[in-house]
């Protein structure tokens, strides 16, 4: 049996030239408009086909171009559109159960043509819906268990195929002739992943460069990103099809930048007018289910909002005036929505076009401990509406009747077993040279221990003045220097003590650093259950507990691993860094206030963490994506 995976292709550029023979947002049967700012441009359908038994997907075009407009010699032999998109499926996929993991390729339609990158390029993957918005009831998303994509950089309205019903034109959804009858996409919210010069195919998009501005550049015209689809199985059988659009953004560039048209050739215009990212890095406390009568709590999170308008934020002022509203509703979660907008707490931005910020949702109703879920909701406050921006007559087009807005569907942990005890983190971060020698000098390492020492946790022990780096357990002692580091604790304000003391004692400490870090061939002693429980009441207290690994030569795993399964703390360690040894400026960076103000952090590839749960936190990753300084949780009664 071969299962047809029916893809709708719709590519759009925004503000392609004016009124002249070279326009080509050119209708079938309507007056031609002319650009302003922001239009859109139909380039094709295609059909996947998709064997589970070979694994194995081909693509045919479903239906030749047609437009009345001189870009049509991009749309057909030799540059054949079947050659805009290719696919490859990965390791890890199981087809007969519905789960694909699969490289989607792009080939920029204008190949050498500089005047025409694109910006916010998306790939939208289509489907059913089921879940409707209590918001907005012309929300339609997929339901918890249906045809999802489980690695989605967002959720958009555009191009679906119930609301841009101008059908048969470029401003609307078009149906190929060759389509599979009865493939109907119903849902009008649907999930892409974004296609960015400067993002591999597994980059999580909120390491985008700033100055980049998610451009997809006509050379080389390529770009690869990874998605992780799960279909709904339907009686043991996957579903047969679902469609794809690609997204678009563009604005006419300055035409003293011919003929290279860089970056900075185009004005903010350029790219997407919504948020172009929503992303919850962590929860920071979890509602609770232990049965149909015991649940409840509050559920509150770190919210991470990127807008291209919002160039300079600083202190999240620009990002929310972006933004009319940003609503927090959930099927099981809450029985009405919530405009989280006016209570946003601003925690810190260190990107030019992001702000992150504490949201507080209280009186959860969980339903399960699975399948809970919040829809996000950030509606933009100008342009404030789907309406082409066009000169000439917008209207003869369909949009959705609805704010313009952009989404995140977001996984809620719960809790089990009943209110649940207080959650709180220690800190893993890497090898000595993250506070001393190259690394501490000429970047914003300084920076990072600051807002280390200065972290502000409810509890006594946080009102205390000592920084102390504990290296007791190690033997030999190690002989690198710390003064880079005690002078800026000093500073501070604070007292820096390093303690070579045998047994772990937080007596006065606001922070304890454990060094894991000795000389080659030395030996850390192991933890004993005593001192494993006086870090959890430290922690309890307010106070700080860090700790710090090196590479294999320095450091001995045995009791690092250990100490973490007496603490049950979901860390392990994950070897060495690659390529191990070279000094790296890493600006892979979470929004947390432990980041906050640090855009590049450098480090010594030493060593790395396993992070063993979704509760803990990457904050700083290196360009292989390991994880460098990480937050997990440790439970405290």
């Amino acid at each position: 049996t071969r299962y047809y995976l029916t893809l709708a292709l719709i590519l759009l550029l925004s503000g392609c030239a004016g009124s002249d023979a070279n326009n080509p947002v050119t209708q079938n049967t309507q007056q031609t408009p002319e650009i302003n700012t922001s239009g859109h441009i139909s380039w094709g359908l295609w059909e996947f086909v998709c064997d589970p038994v070979s694994e194995t997907i081909d693509i045919a075009p479903l239906r030749s171009a047609s437009f009345n407009a001189n870009v049509l010699k991009f749309l057909q032999p030799p540059s054949s559109p079947v050659n805009l998109l290719t696919v490859s499926v990965q390791s890890g996929s199981d087809p007969l159960n519905g789960f694909w993991v699969v490289d989607i390729t792009l080939r920029h339609p204008f190949l050498s043509h500089a005047r025409f990158r694109g910006f916010d390029v998306r790939g939208i993957l289509m489907a059913e819906g089921g879940s409707i918005g209590s918001h907005d009831a012309g929300i339609s998303y997929h339901l918890p268990g249906g045809t999802r994509l489980a690695n989605a950089d967002g959720y958009t309205r555009w191009w679906n195929m119930q609301e841009f019903t101008t059908y048969g034109t470029i401003l609307g959804y078009t149906e190929g002739v060759r389509a599979v009858p009865g493939s109907y996409a119903t849902a009008t919210l649907n999930p892409y992943k974004l296609f960015s010069d400067d993002l591999d195919e597994v980059e999580p998009l909120v390491s985008i460069e700033p100055g980049e501005r998610a451009t997809f550049s006509t050379v080389p015209g390529l770009n690869t990103r990874r998605y992780l689809i799960h279909f709904d199985i339907d009686g043991g059988t996957p579903p047969i099809r679902f469609k794809y659009a690609i997204d678009a953004s563009w604005s006419l560039p300055d035409p003293s930048f011919d003929p290279d048209y860089p970056v900075e050739a185009y004005d903010l215009s350029a790219n997407c007018q919504e948020a172009y990212m929503l992303n919850v890095p962590i929860f920071e406390e979890k509602p609770f289910y232990e049965n149909v009568t015991t649940y409840g709590g509050d559920a509150v999170f770190l919210l991470t909002i990127g807008d291209w308008q919002a160039w300079d934020s600083g202190d999240g002022a620009s990002v929310l005036e972006q933004l009319d509203h940003i609503w927090v509703e959930s099927p099981t979660l809450l029985a009405t929505p919530l405009d989280v907008l006016p209570s946003a707490e601003f925690v810190n931005s260190n990107h030019p076009t992001q702000a992150t910020f504490r949201v507080s949702v209280p009186n959860c109703t969980p339903s399960g401990l699975e399948g809970q879920q919040f829809l996000i909701t950030a509606e933009s406050t100008d342009p404030a509406t789907y309406m082409p921006q066009i000169q000439g007559d917008p209207y003869a087009f369909d949009w959705p009747e609805a704010p313009l807005a952009a989404y995140m569907l977001v996984d809620v942990p719960i809790s089990g077993g009943g209110q649940p005890p207080e959650t709180r983190f220690v800190v893993g971060v890497g090898d000595w040279g993250t506070f001393a020698g190259p690394c501490y000098t000429g970047s914003d390492c300084y920076r990072f221990c600051a807002n280390l020492a200065q972290l502000d946790i409810e509890g006594p022990a946080n009102d205390n003045l000592i920084f102390q780096w504990w290296e007791g357990h190690l033997d030999p002692l190690p002989p690198w220097d710390t003064d880079a580091l005690s002078v800026q604790i000093e500073s501070l304000g604070y007292t820096f003590v390093r303690s070579t003391e045998p047994v772990f004692d937080a007596t006065g400490c606001r922070l304890i650093l454990v060094n894991f870090c000795g000389q080659e061939g030395g030996y850390c002693w192991p933890f004993s259950d005593a001192e494993a429980q006086a870090m959890v009441e430290f922690v309890a207290d307010g106070g700080i507990l860090v700790f710090m690994i090196e590479s294999l030569t320095w450091m001995q795993v045995e009791a690092f691993d250990t100490l973490m399964d007496q603490l049950q703390v979901p860390l392990s360690y994950d070897g060495e860094a690659s390529p191990y040894g070279d000094t790296v400026g890493g600006d892979l960076i979470t929004p947390h206030a432990l980041t906050a103000d640090v855009y590049d952090f450098c480090y010594t590839s030493a060593g790395c963490y396993n992070l063993e749960s979704e509760d803990c936190l990457s904050l700083i990753r290196t360009p292989s994506l390991q994880d460098m300084v990480v937050l997990a949780p440790i439970v405290v009664d």
